[in-house]
């Protein structure tokens, strides 16, 4: 073989001094193995270059090469073949005659390229075939003696010296040639190449040398030249990779100088390979335009997102989930979070008053350790909020979402859960000229619970091959209505011995008897609620490529997203209690035992105004110079909510005469110890899915339906302003090398300067802050409702929607707002010239100087400047690639906050404020700190095939304290009256600014399999995260002599005010001396697996019918458990006050997460199924085993689309409609909370609903979108 080589290299040599060859050569010898796969041999010849003179000398060489390299020519010309090719380009045509012949072919792709071929089946040789394949093409073949076949156009047949000829000849060994791809033998792709008259014409390389160039390219789609990411291209014989981005480019700083093979790899394509010459120095472009033999690549629908996202996965240096835009579009969703809901591994937190998903939480940790950027920028919360709200975020102008699973040393170190990444869509992404108007619309099967209207436009020019721009405005109305149902209830009976639940020790689990296995239901509420939201959202990019080496791209976004609601409420209590009495279920024992003794209703009314906006700026690029890659970021986000609330809270007389109030039907009494029949049960049932249904008398309904019970008890006004902003820098540089096993070091820096004002002092609050309210003067009457609206009539609540047929609960109805405010703001103060007392109502105003006035809205301060460096490098061994590195960051924390303290005197004195003012000790303090962690990161990835991947991974990860730990104001509480009933104490409560950052160490392996014709995934994988330094409240109490640490530090305090005050010193004996404080815990685990399926059954038995191959299955199941050790407070057996350690999972953490979806594709038409599930998780536990419950919940939704390619004159349309949440219809109750025995560790087990919601089951959407 070597001798072979030389030979042909020899000649090579002869023919460039000889017959002028071109430095930019059209020609490839391609040969076809055995296995159908096809390589590419050499550059050769572009004979439009060659004197005719020597046009024979050249075809007359070529053969002797191939005789040279065969030791046993076979007439191939001479037999017959059976061939399947069909219609399509002659390039196409003539490799498939290459792959079905075994033939070798050389050809220029300027004479084919754009001719069209015929289809061809049956058994034939090469010259009928040529005859028949090129029938019309204006082409013509014919066989010479040589075997040579001869292609020229028909009307040059006969002129054998003419300058488009072709040369064809016969099969030469399998070992001669190196890999290359059939699609680039087609002709599809056109190398550009500096090449140099080096006599090196080697076809791979073993050694990479020093010398060295610049090597980049794209790779479209043939039929459409549409970008292709995530394609991985490689350098035949060495370990050098790279990786198409969104354009589809790719790009080697440093690719060794000389001759060698690229390989093309995607997934749903043909591998194709190409021949380039790298000269040292100089750059070299090859491009690629792929295609699939008998077959025509997706690039549009959620096929193509498909394919997109698999091929970025795969080609990904750690484990990520990737979604694509047009994947987006296809999930019966508006907002992101919605969206990420149905991705391996995401669970989403629904919002307590919509039930739509608001924030995501990744493998079981929640939003508040997820890090979440946009255009790659962090994201910004408000108030004391780390996470990040979605539901502002529409899905419309988004080019793809990345979730990053296990991270590098280049992503943010806060990513515990996870990264998750939103990119817009650039100017560059849509071709020369775009414009797409999209509408739609969503309302509920069932009449009454609202509607939804949204409309997008889209466009997008490019000034210039380099200088695109697009602008993108998204508008959703939104108008809802839902029912909030809720109970309260109470033990029903105490263990023998116990009178107080406070008192029953650790030991005890309920039930505590098995004879009440229920509750005793002893209050229901009823909401009403009425929401109006609008989105506005604005984006606009400019994409500018400066020159080959340097790409530039800003983003602008900004988010409107304002919500109106009214909330009208009904509360009934039955004013439970408890006393000794016999049991009659326990045989009369006697227990402490709850009943119900009066009833009071409430009633209430709601306006709530929140806006949110958000605005974020980002500017990045990147630049290769040589060896080195650049790549620089700038951005500003900025986040303002403002909230307003107006409330308005009616009591009734308390009324203890239940017996008449309550059914004689269904009530259940019993005497206690002293004769007195008490009512144990019976006062609220349920009909309907868990609506509770008052057992009243028509009395009990006279109470709660006449409005001249009611009394105004109070009116709020209240308003908060909580604007957040970041300004963000960050630079890296990655150092490639030309080295067997070294890829690159980079290194990078990133500064963050971020900055949260708050109108009140949300860090001690996290409620709206009321700014003026009317609270009933108690020395004054009471004001009823129709005192304040004489002959209004309450309105009512009507169950009958939610299957409560009959049921009307009274409620206020939403116009009196203006009415009774502007009413009892004159009954604020007596008139002396009335008999009657007009002071009705105490009026406090929450504005004002918060140092000189107690209790008022005062602002806070909280910045963080955090400065990060991280150093990351890539190796490689073969199907072996290992990247990692280290990343520090330094976290300076500050706040400033108002500090009160609060003193009773041994004489049962407060303290009054001015002796503080006086003495400074209310005033705005800073409180400050600096965290520094080190964070490293292995992860190593084994590629042995195209299709195979295998991950395995280490990273370390930090979860930031929330900002209630870190910057709530330090407060000093002293109680020194020696008979108090808790006995004379000094509390000092405070944040904890050191507070060091929860460290976790994560373990990552996954194992995947993509199917290489149509776009499938069979995966999986498991994750082990260990905990250290989690976030717990330390409470430290003891005596002086114990401890004189929190006794010192109070005098400390208390030091301005001692030469006026002595006494303030004087601790009564006994003093107990308490320290509330954050600290860092012990830990705790986090694991679990992660199982994807996704898989085009075009795979089954061919007796089923052939439409079956269009159906896509897609299944993702996550598993996500933890043994955190959880504090709880009880007592033991002795009854001594004792801290539980409980091992439990994290708070809101799923144990189990899926999607089960069904697709069908076919030309235009799209349709799917998508079944959500989420098993359950807890908000809260204790030692009884009765934890709070969010339940499991499960949705079933569906789309189906038709594009109309070419309507209204060329435009692309494409029609869709969805349901969602099929399961449920609009008298099926939405669970949202419980008490259960789930993850607890007694022996009985028990759910009892206490918050359901009714929001109108399923939905239905109808929409269009127009693309031009």
């Amino acid at each position: 073989m070597k001798e072979e080589m030389h030979i042909f290299k020899k000649n090579i040599k002869i023919w460039k001094s000889h017959y002028g060859f071109s430095r930019a050569s059209r020609y490839l010898i391609v040969k076809t193995d055995t296995d159908g796969h096809a390589h590419t041999f050499l550059n050769t010849p572009n004979i439009r270059k060659l004197n005719i003179r020597g046009l024979k000398f050249v075809i007359i060489g070529v053969a002797t090469i191939f005789g040279l390299l065969t030791s046993s020519l076979a007439l191939a010309a001479e037999k017959q073949h059976e061939l399947n090719i069909s219609e399509q380009s002659v390039a196409g045509a003539l490799n498939q005659l290459a792959q079905q012949t075994g033939a070798v072919l050389i050809f220029p792709y300027d004479l084919v390229e754009a001719r069209q071929a015929n289809s061809l089946v049956g058994v034939y040789e090469i010259s009928e075939a040529l005859e028949f394949l090129l029938k019309g093409s204006g082409l013509t073949g014919s066989l010479a003696e040589s075997g040579v076949i001869v292609i020229a156009h028909e009307k040059d047949a006969k002129a054998s010296d003419r300058e488009d000829n072709i040369v064809v000849g016969k099969q030469i060994k399998n070992t001669v040639l190196a890999g290359a791809s059939a699609l680039v033998i087609s002709g599809v792709a056109t190398p550009v190449m500096a090449q140099d008259s080096s006599e090196t014409a080697q076809i791979s390389i073993q050694n990479i040398g020093t010398a060295s160039g610049n090597l980049d390219g794209r790779v479209t789609y043939l039929g459409t030249n549409a970008p292709l990411s995530g394609a991985i291209v490689s350098i035949e014989g060495t370990n050098l990779k790279a990786t198409t981005n969104s354009r589809g480019e790719y790009r080697f700083p440093i690719a060794p100088a000389g001759k060698f093979a690229i390989t093309v790899s995607y997934l749903g394509a043909d591998a194709q390979t190409s021949t380039v010459n790298v000269v040292s120095g100089m750059k070299t472009v090859q491009n690629f335009s792929l295609s699939k033999v008998g077959y025509e690549i997706i690039v549009t629908g959620q096929r193509s997102s498909l394919m997109q996202s698999l091929n970025q996965q795969r080609s990904a240096d750690n484990n990520s989930t990737i979604i694509a835009a047009d994947l987006l579009g296809a999930f019966p969703a508006e907002t992101i979070a919605e969206a990420l809901r149905r991705v391996s591994g995401v669970a989403f937190e629904r919002d307590a008053n919509t039930g739509e998903g608001t924030r995501v939480s990744v493998r079981g940790f929640n939003s508040e350790a997820i890090n979440i950027q946009l255009n790659g920028l962090d994201m910004q919360g408000t108030g004391i909020e780390r996470s990040i709200d979605l539901t502002g975020f529409l899905t419309e102008n988004v080019s793809q979402v990345t979730i990053h699973k296990t991270l590098l040393p280049s992503h943010e170190s806060t990513g515990t859960g996870g990264l998750i990444e939103i990119e817009t869509k650039s100017g560059l992404d849509y071709g020369d000229k775009f414009l797409s108007i999209g509408l739609e619309r969503e309302s509920n099967l069932a009449s009454g619970f609202g509607k939804e209207l949204q409309a997008s436009i889209t466009g997008a020019y490019k000034i210039t091959d380099n200088l695109g721009v697009s602008a993108s405005l998204q508008y959703r109305d939104t108008s809802r209505e839902n029912y909030d149902l809720a109970t309260n209830f109470v033990r029903p009976v105490l263990p023998f011995g116990y009178t107080s639940l406070s008192n029953v020790p650790e030991s005890f689990d309920f039930p505590f008897d098995p004879e009440f296995t229920d509750r005793l239901v002893t209050q229901a509420s009823y909401a009403q609620r009425q929401r109006k939201e609008s989105n506005l959202t604005a984006s606009f990019n400019l994409a500018y490529d400066l020159a080959d080496h340097t790409r530039l791209r800003l983003d602008l976004q900004h988010v409107n997203a304002d919500s109106q609601q009214i909330s009208r409420r009904t509360k009934v209590d039955f004013q439970p209690s408890t006393r000794d009495m016999s049991v009659p279920e326990l045989s009369g024992e006697i227990r402490r035992r709850a009943f119900l003794q009066g009833l009071r209703p409430s009633l209430g009314v709601d306006s709530n105004e929140d806006k949110l906006k958000t605005t974020s700026i980002s500017l990045r690029g990147d630049t290769v110079i040589d060896k080195w890659e650049f790549d620089y970021k700038a951005g500003y986000s900025k986040a303002v909510n403002d909230r307003a609330r107006n409330s308005l809270n009616f009591l009734s007389d308390q009324d203890s005469d239940i017996f008449s109030f309550v059914s004689p039907s269904t009530a259940v009494v019993t005497p206690d110890s002293s004769g007195t029949n008490r009512l144990v049960a019976g006062a609220v049932s349920f009909v309907g899915d868990n609506i509770p249904f008052l057992n009243l008398t028509s009395a009990g309904q006279a109470v709660i339906n006449d409005p001249s019970t009611h009394y105004l008890f109070s009116g709020i006004i209240a308003a908060s302003r909580n604007p957040s902003q970041e300004y963000t820098g960050q630079l890296s540089a990655r150092r490639n090398f030309n080295h067997e096993n070294l890829n690159y070091i980079e290194i990078g820096g990133k500064y963050t300067d971020a900055r949260r004002n708050n109108s009140d002092d949300v860090l001690s609050s996290n409620s709206v802050s009321t700014q003026q309210s009317y609270v009933r003067n108690f020395s004054g009457p009471k004001t009823y409702f129709d005192d304040l609206l004489p002959g209004t009539s309450l309105g009512g609540i009507d169950l009958s929607l939610i299957g409560g047929g009959g049921i009307i609960v009274p409620a206020l109805d939403t116009f009196i707002f203006d009415d009774i405010f502007a009413t009892i703001a004159s009954l604020t103060a007596d008139d002396p010239a009335t008999p009657e007392n007009e002071h009705r109502f105490n009026l406090r105003d929450n504005t004002g100087d918060p140092i000189e006035i107690s209790n008022i809205i005062s602002p806070s301060i909280v910045t963080e400047e955090t400065i990060a460096v991280y150093v990351q490098s890539k190796l490689n061994f073969g199907d072996f690639d290992v990247v990692g590195g280290v990343r520090y960051e330094r976290n300076n924390r500050n706040s400033t906050t108002l500090s009160v303290p609060f003193i009773r005197d041994g004489a049962n004195t407060v303290v009054p404020r001015d002796i503080f003012i006086d003495a400074g000790l209310i005033d705005f303090f800073n409180t400050g700190g600096t965290q520094s962690t080190l964070t490293p990161s292995v992860l190593a990835t084994y590629r042995p095939t195209e299709q195979l991947v295998a991950r395995a991974g280490y990273n370390r990860t930090t979860v930031h304290p929330s900002l209630l730990l870190i910057a709530r104001p330090t407060s000093l509480f002293a109680d020194l009256r020696p008979t108090s009933f808790f006995g004379p104490r000094v509390r000092i409560s405070e944040a904890n600014p050191d507070l060091s950052p929860t460290i976790v160490n994560a373990f990552d392996l996954d194992l995947a399999y993509y199917f290489k014709d149509n776009p499938g995934l069979l995966r999986a994988g498991f994750f082990f995260k260990k905990t250290t330094n989690n976030f717990t409240t330390e409470s430290i109490v003891s005596s002086d002599e114990d401890n004189p640490e929190v006794r010192d530090r109070a005098l400390a305090i208390l030091q301005p005010l001692l030469a006026t005050r002595p006494d303030l010193a004087e601790f009564p004996t006994g003093t107990a001396f308490i320290l509330n404080r954050p600290t860092n815990g012990e830990g705790g685990i986090v694991y679990g697996f992660e199982l994807e399926v996704i898989r085009q059954l075009d795979f089954l038995p061919s007796a089923l019918p052939a439409f079956t191959e269009n159906f896509s299955l897609l299944g993702n199941l996550t598993y996500a458990t933890s043994d955190y050790p959880t504090r709880e407070s009880a007592r033991n057996d002795a009854g001594e006050r004792i801290t539980l350690l409980l091992d439990r999972p994290l708070f809101r953490q799923s144990a189990w997460t899926g999607n089960a979806s069904l697709r069908y594709e076919d030309g235009g038409f799209s349709g799917s199924v998508i079944y959500t599930f989420q098993s359950a998780s807890a908000t809260g536990y204790d030692e009884f085993n009765t934890n709070n419950i969010i339940p499991k919940f499960s949705t079933l939704d569906a789309r189906v689309s038709y594009i109309i390619e070419n309507g209204l004159g060329n435009a692309h349309i494409t029609l869709f409609a969805e349901g969602d949440n099929l399961l449920k219809n609009a008298k099926d109750a939405d669970i949202r909370s419980g008490i259960g025995s789930q993850f607890g560790d007694g022996s009985a087990e028990f759910f009892f609903p206490t918050n359901v919601q009714f929001s109108g089951g399923r939905t239905f959407t109808v929409g269009a979108k127009v693309r031009f």
